[in-house]
């Protein structure tokens, strides 16, 4: 069983629940322990593993009318969703809740390795979606990735959101839309009773299927936080 991914090679193939199985697996094992049984240094040591959730994702009626088509997939646990009806289940969802940027590796492109990986997977089992995320990047690493998709693929539609300055660089072939994020974040750093501002480039690196396109078209054109709206 591979533990990390190369999304280089990736194909629509790919069996999302069999990679993330020990992962869950090991999650769970984790949380059943009992922490009055458990010392500090085991406690300190389990915090250090990668936190992975299982959600599922449903159909649900827009009965406010505020998108395209007459109903949107979202998980069945979101808090906007939680206590309505599902029309029928979409697929499932598994997510990287918690994880070491120094230490986990998930995935790997072109040599830049990616501690947290989300994947989305149909009912049937279909691979529909990546997102890899990396922060703390150089900007000559993210040029180095940018050059290696773009020897790779053809040019896709890239665009700038207005909202949060996010860079958005798409590419393709007749099989997946590949999609790389660039924003600059600044976060509040407290060290010896100081606090400073910190800055941090990060990115999302998204993989879609496009066999999925048709169906995110009649619910919204949104799946997993992505627009593919251009695409319709």
């Amino acid at each position: 069983m591979e533990k990390v991914v190369n999304l280089a090679t990736i194909t629509t193939d790919f069996n999302v629940a069999k990679f993330y199985k020990p992962k869950l697996e090991s999650t769970n094992e984790t949380l059943a322990k009992d922490p009055k049984k458990i010392d500090k240094e085991e406690a300190s040591k389990l915090l250090d593993n990668q936190f992975i959730a299982k959600d599922t994702l449903c159909y649900f009626k827009d009965e406010m009318e505020r998108l395209p088509g007459d109903m949107y997939i979202a998980s069945k646990s979101d808090w906007m969703s939680r206590k309505l009806k599902p029309v029928k289940t979409f697929g499932y969802a598994y997510k990287t809740v918690a994880w070491s940027e120094e230490n986990d590796t998930i995935a790997v492109l072109n040599h830049v390795y990616f501690p947290k990986v989300d994947m989305i997977e149909s009912e049937n089992g279909d691979l529909v979606l990546i997102t890899a995320s990396k922060s703390d990047l150089k900007q000559p690493v993210i040029d180095q990735l940018e050059k290696f998709l773009k020897s790779k693929y053809k040019a896709g539609k890239s665009s700038e959101s207005d909202f949060s300055r996010e860079k958005i660089s798409d590419w393709e072939d007749d099989k997946f839309i590949y999609r790389l994020i660039k924003m600059e974040k600044t976060y509040s750093v407290s060290s010896g009773g100081e606090s400073r501002s910190e800055k941090k480039l990060e990115i999302d690196y998204v993989i879609f299927n496009k066999k999925f396109l048709p169906i995110i078209k009649e619910t919204g054109n949104r799946i997993g936080g992505q627009s593919f709206e251009a695409y319709n």
